[in-house]
C-alpha cells in the first residue's frame, strides 16, 4: 500500500512496508489473535516466536527513553563555524616525538565532568542545540558570560565562556490564535500530529476545542483545560457523536485504544473521557466528557518538571555515554529516495491504513 502518499506501494520502502504489514495483520485477524495473525503470514511457529519475542523486547523499552532518544536525532551542533574539540594545547601534543615500545601520547579525561570545551574562531555564533527555552543569562567568575537553555524535556543545558550575549533580543507580540497560526507553529506539533495520527488510522476526527477559535460557553462544552496550544477536544469519530458512544466497543472506546499505542514523546499526559483503562494511567474518566475526548500533553519547556525527573531516572551520566556508544556502532539503514523496480503506482491517491 503507498502509506506515505508518493504515488506507488514499494515493499523496499519502510513507510509502505510498515504499514502493508500492519493491514495485513489486522486483515488477519490480529485484533483478535495475533499469534495466528502472523502464522498466516508464515506457517512456522518458531517465526511466530521469534516476531513476538521481538515485538515484547521494543514494548520493553521504556517511552520516557524512547522520548528522549527522539529528542537526541534533532540536535544541532552549538557552534555555526568550523569547530574543534581540541585546544592548542592537545594538538601540541600530537607533534611530540614519544619514545618507547608505544608511541601513543594518552591524554587523560575526566569521567566526572558533565561538560565540553569547544573551540572556533572569535566572534563565531553559538545556536542553541535543539528547540528550547532561555531559563537564565548571567556573568560568574566559574562560568563568565552564560547562558542557560531548557529543552523540551526539561533538561537545562548551560553554554558557558561566550564573548558576548546580546542584552535584548526579539520576542513575539502576543496575539490571538487563529486558524493560520496552526501553521506557524504556535499550536503544540504533538496535537496536531494526534489528529493526524487517528485520521490515518481511519478515525476521522472532528475537533471542537482547540486554543484557535474555541468558546468555553459552546454547545461543544469545551473548558479551559481543553482549549489550550497543548490540548485538544474531539467531539465526534467518524461523524459519530462521542456523546451517547461511549463504553466497550463504541467508537469512543477504539479511538482511545489507538491513542493508547503512541508511545515516547507522543505519549498524551491525559486521554479524558468517560472511561478509565486498568493498566493505563494516562487515562481518567470525568463525567462531565460525556460529550468528548479530551487529549492533553505536559506543556513544553519550563513547567515539564515531571518528565525530565523521569528521564534523568531511566540512566546515569555514565549510562548515556555508554549508550550513544552503542548507537553510534549500528550502521545507518538505507533508506530509498526512489522507488525500487518492485513498486507499484497507485491511482487512487494516498492509501488510509
Amino acid at each position: 500500500m503507498d502509506a506515505n502518499g508518493d504515488g506507488v506501494a514499494d515493499p523496499y520502502n519502510p513507510v509502505d512496508a510498515i504499514f502493508t504489514a500492519a493491514r495485513y495483520l489486522q486483515a488477519a485477524g490480529a485484533s483478535e489473535n495475533l499469534s495466528q495473525a502472523i502464522f498466516a503470514y508464515n506457517h512456522a511457529d518458531w517465526y511466530v516466536q521469534s516476531v513476538l519475542l521481538r515485538a515484547k523486547l521494543i514494548g520493553g523499552i521504556p517511552s520516557q527513553l524512547i522520548g528522549a532518544l527522539t529528542g537526541l536525532v534533532e540536535g544541532d551542533f552549538p557552534v555555526a563555524a568550523p569547530a574543534k574539540y581540541a585546544d592548542s594545547s592537545v594538538v601540541s601534543l600530537a607533534k611530540h616525538k614519544v619514545k618507547g615500545a608505544n608511541a601513543a601520547e594518552a591524554i587523560d579525561s575526566n569521567p566526572a565532568s558533565k561538560g565540553t570545551s569547544i573551540f572556533a574562531k572569535r566572534g563565531s555564533a553559538v545556536i542553541a542545540v535543539n528547540d528550547g527555552k532561555i531559563v537564565k543569562v548571567g556573568q560568574n567568575a566559574t562560568l563568565g558570560r552564560y547562558v542557560e537553555l531548557q529543552d523540551a524535556t526539561g533538561n537545562i543545558y548551560t553554554y558557558s565562556e561566550l564573548g558576548k550575549v546580546s542584552k535584548t533580543y526579539a520576542v513575539p507580540d502576543p496575539v490571538k490564535i487563529t486558524a493560520r497560526d496552526i501553521a506557524a507553529g504556535l499550536i503544540d506539533r504533538r496535537v496536531l500530529a494526534t489528529i493526524e495520527f487517528l485520521s490515518a488510522s481511519g478515525l476521522d476526527p472532528y475537533v471542537s476545542g482547540l486554543e484557535c477559535g474555541h468558546s468555553l460557553t459552546g454547545s461543544t462544552g469545551t473548558d479551559a483545560a481543553g482549549a489550550t496550544g497543548s490540548s485538544v477536544d474531539i467531539s465526534k469519530i467518524n461523524n459519530i457523536p462521542v456523546l451517547g458512544h461511549q463504553g466497550p466497543g463504541s467508537i469512543t472506546d477504539v479511538a482511545i485504544r489507538r491513542l493508547l499505542t503512541l508511545q515516547g514523546s507522543m505519549r498524551p499526559d491525559e486521554i479524558i473521557s468517560t472511561i478509565a483503562y486498568k493498566g493505563q494511567s494516562n487515562t481518567l474518566a470525568l463525567p462531565d466528557h460525556k460529550n468528548r475526548i479530551q487529549i492533553t500533553f505536559t506543556p513544553d519547556y519550563g513547567t515539564n518538571k515531571k518528565l525530565s525527573k523521569q528521564v534523568k531516572s531511566l540512566l546515569q551520566p555514565g549510562q548515556w555515554v555508554q549508550l550513544i556508544n552503542r548507537i553510534s556502532q549500528i550502521p545507518e539503514p538505507v533508506v530509498p529516495i526512489a522507488p525500487s523496480t518492485y513498486a507499484i503506482r497507485t491511482s487512487s491517491g494516498r492509501a488510509t491504513p
